[in-house]
């Protein structure tokens, strides 16, 4: 049974991963739990749509006004 701080903890590494390198210790640590939890999988792969939208209206907002 997986424990709510150790997604906590993934979201969190997912989230810092979107904006930085993650250190190798924390880039293992999630890719394992990853493996084993898929609503930190799907977390991720909504966190990555949204941050794929954002950077689609940043650039229509930047195409808009430049």
């Amino acid at each position: 049974m997986k424990s709510m701080s150790s997604c906590k903890h993934a979201t969190e590494l997912v989230s810092k991963e979107l904006d930085s390198e993650l250190k190798i210790g924390q880039k293992l640590w999630l890719k394992t739990h990853l493996l084993m939890c898929r609503d930190c999988r799907e977390c991720q792969r909504q966190m990555k749509l949204l941050e794929e939208a954002c950077d689609i209206r940043r650039n229509i907002m930047k195409d808009l006004f430049d």
